[in-house]
């Protein structure tokens, strides 16, 4: 036959090796300790519950053989009360105080400490002590419990009988006395005598108590009408009836056993005499059948809480990590290659509408860029009123003139080149700010257990997201972009486009008369020839602000290609890093899952055991 010892042992190893939160190991392991405790305990405990002067002290008396616990028709029992087979061949009365101190009121120096203490004067008759402290509604609300060690031969071997506070919801206390007992049916009875007495035989108050507290006892319960005395010989199966009938209807009781008793009589009526001793007969039967069953009870529980808590943890672990590995996939270095050259394409259709936008602007300029020139140029002749002015102001300043000219349309070509460089600051943000993300994504998701602990993932990914923000900090006006064209390069266009100037210089020179003499006919040379020149020189700026443009678009096409590969090249080892802890984490889980399976089938086990010694104990 399977020892429920080995059953409790094997769970205590189990709650033993558990991995999940700590705080539940906790309540495991004190129901545990309980069950454990209560199959060791050599004491059985036997709780009594009713309503105020139900005849609790007077039945407890009787079984005991002795006027101990203070009987009265007002409210008497306050104070839990504990009473045991002692050692001696006296009786022992040991105090537990809220404050945590305990005192042997056998012990005249106890005695004293006691009555310091709560300033009061004890009687000197023990039984006069104990109703006094079982009693006193003020006293009671310091003292925890009373223990009573009887001679060894007035009570049972084993057995603890546990005298309860009364329930009666309209009594001074009764919330307090109340709570009282639900704790001790909760962590100490081991079976329960429910006493209805014959007179008021079922209330209403007393049975919302043993619904809130109770329920769980009712079906092994020993209930019991007591002062059947008080009622008429012929009324007396009627009451029985009637208490039978409520917890049949109330409690889903299929036959509850309902005995009848008069304590008081007992020892003084053969008649009562009689029904105690068959009533103390069915305790002491209903005692053994009980403590076996209670311990059983708890540790099924138990261990199916402990199924129930180890598969939800494995779930929930399970659906954890295939979420985060979700993420960290949905994360991976060809989504973010893929992100970010959509990115790129956005960002290069941005630039080739700045680069056609400049082109447009600037070839729709041309024409009066040629006017803008002459403009310039017969402004600068009308200035020169000799042969000689004419000559020095095309060899000095024709040029010069021209370029002036040509501000308008230079300056449209910057813009344009600055609004690419923009908006390729602008795309490079954006890939940046992507990368970021990602990095966030799975930063989130970091293994809970892995050789890189999930501090130092977090800070090498804060030192990467550092290092993206000064970037986008740093990056606009930095991009290796020169403007369209320089001074440079637009006076070398222009002087390219005059060519040779000597034959306007010789041919004025060659004019017969004085320096001021035809001076117009100088001046009309030289407009004839710059504006046979201008059309051309107009359309070689074009070209070359265009060729420039075209050449910063292609900058800057480069430049989002090489920005998309250095952003992903600092990504990977990163990603490929953490890819490589989810794969151990993957592992370590498979092997959590293999431990939690042994662990389900070893309570799983002990569970079939405890049916089969149920079976055995049936049989």
């Amino acid at each position: 036959m399977h020892n429920i010892s080995e059953s409790i042992e094997t769970i205590g190893s189990i709650i033993d090796e558990l991995s999940i939160d700590e705080k539940k190991i906790a309540e495991f392991r004190e129901q545990y300790l309980k069950i454990s405790l209560r199959s060791r305990d050599t004491n059985f405990y036997l709780s009594t519950i009713g309503d105020f002067s139900s005849g609790k002290s007077t039945l407890i008396n009787t079984i005991i053989k002795r006027k101990l616990l203070k009987v009265a028709h007002a409210a008497t029992t306050a104070v839990p009360t504990y009473i045991y087979k002692g050692k001696n061949n006296r009786v022992v009365v040991n105090v537990k105080c809220d404050n945590g101190k305990k005192y042997d009121l056998t012990s005249e120096t106890d005695v004293r400490k006691f009555e310091k203490e709560f300033g009061i004067q004890l009687p000197t008759e023990i039984d006069e002590r104990i109703s006094l402290l079982t009693a006193d509604k003020e006293l009671s609300l310091k003292i925890e419990a009373v223990n009573i060690e009887l001679p060894d031969d007035e009570l049972a071997n084993g057995l603890c009988i546990i005298d309860t506070p009364g329930i009666n919801p309209g009594a001074d206390f009764a919330e307090k006395h109340a709570e009282i007992t639900k704790h001790i049916l909760n962590e100490k009875a081991d079976a329960i005598i429910i006493l209805f007495p014959a007179d008021q035989a079922y209330t209403q108050s007393f049975e919302k108590f043993l619904k809130d507290n109770a329920e769980y006892f009712m079906k092994d319960a020993i209930f019991v009408v007591t002062m059947m005395d008080r009622v008429d010989e012929e009324e007396r199966d009627d009451v029985i009836r009637f208490v039978k009938t409520n917890l049949r209807n109330n409690f889903h009781l299929k036959d509850p056993q309902v005995l009848s008793c008069s304590a008081m009589l007992s020892g003084k009526d053969p008649y009562w005499t009689d029904k105690f001793k068959e009533f103390e007969k069915s305790l002491m039967d209903k005692l053994a059948q009980n403590r076996q069953r209670i311990v059983t009870e708890r540790l099924i529980k138990l261990s199916n809480e402990l199924l129930t808590s180890i598969q939800s943890e494995i779930l929930s672990q399970k659906t954890g990590f295939e979420n985060r590995l979700t993420v960290l996939q949905n994360h991976s270095v060809p989504n973010l290659i893929s992100v970010l050259a959509d990115s790129k394409v956005a960002a290069i259709d941005e630039l080739s509408k700045i680069q056609t936008a400049h082109n447009t602007a600037i070839k729709s300029e041309s024409t009066y860029l040629e006017n803008k020139i002459m403009q310039k140029v017969n402004s600068g002749l009308n200035a020169c009123d000799t042969r000689s002015g004419v000559t020095k102001y095309v060899n000095n300043s024709l040029a010069a003139d021209i370029e002036d000219a040509c501000k308008g349309i230079y300056a449209t070509s910057t813009q344009h080149t600055q609004n690419l460089n923009k908006a390729l600051s602008s795309a490079i943000a954006g890939m940046i700010e992507k990368l970021k993300k990602y990095y966030g994504e799975i930063g989130s998701v970091l293994p809970e257990n892995s050789s890189l602990s999930t501090s130092e993932h977090q800070i090498a990914i804060a030192d990467k997201l550092t290092g993206l923000s000064g970037m986008i900090g740093d990056y606009e006006g930095k991009i290796d972009i020169a403007t369209a064209v320089g001074g440079a390069g637009l006076a070398a266009i222009i002087l390219t486009g005059l060519g040779p100037i000597g034959w306007i210089i010789g041919g004025v020179a060659a004019l017969i008369g004085g320096d001021r003499l035809f001076v117009d006919s100088s001046r009309s040379k030289v407009r004839e020839s710059v504006s046979g020149k201008i059309p051309e020189i107009s359309k070689s700026i074009v070209q070359e602000l265009c060729n420039g443009m075209q050449t910063n678009y292609s900058k800057a096409r480069k430049a989002l290609e090489t920005k998309k590969d250095e952003l992903v090249a600092q990504y990977k080892p990163v990603y490929e890093k953490l890819e490589k802890q989810f794969t151990m984490e993957k592992l370590s889980l498979t092997l959590k899952i293999k431990h939690s399976e042994d662990l389900q089938n070893r309570i799983k086990a002990v569970l079939q055991q405890i049916d089969e010694l149920k079976g055995e104990i049936a049989k």
